[in-house]
């Protein structure tokens, strides 16, 4: 069975009052706190829209979080290698290119 991906449903009037009766609660130090975060994730959101990896990255369960970083790891060595592999080929080519002579 296909799941239809659609956004979450924004907080109805319920939510939104035990919200504000979480709030009301807190301690000046806390609710600066807890506004310093929405500042903070409305920040990340913004970042996320804007970036396709990180929005990517930010779909994914931790488990592949890490094999994204095992993946990300064996590609640059493999570049790595192929760089030196490459760059003795390079220098022959340019040892054989200056050393013939020109007609």
């Amino acid at each position: 069975m296909l799941q239809e991906n659609t956004m979450p449903e924004l907080l109805d009037c319920t939510d939104w009052r035990s919200f504000r009766l979480f709030l009301s609660d807190l301690e000046d130090a806390e609710l600066d706190h807890v506004h310093r975060q929405l500042l903070s994730e409305i920040a990340t959101r913004r970042d996320c829209e804007t970036d396709v990896t990180r929005l990517f990255f930010s779909s994914l369960q931790t488990g592949d979080l890490e094999t994204a970083q095992q993946t990300i790891r064996r590609e640059r060595q493999a570049r790595v290698q192929d760089r030196a592999q490459a760059r003795p080929v390079s220098r022959a080519e340019e040892n054989t290119s200056t050393s013939q002579p020109l007609k």
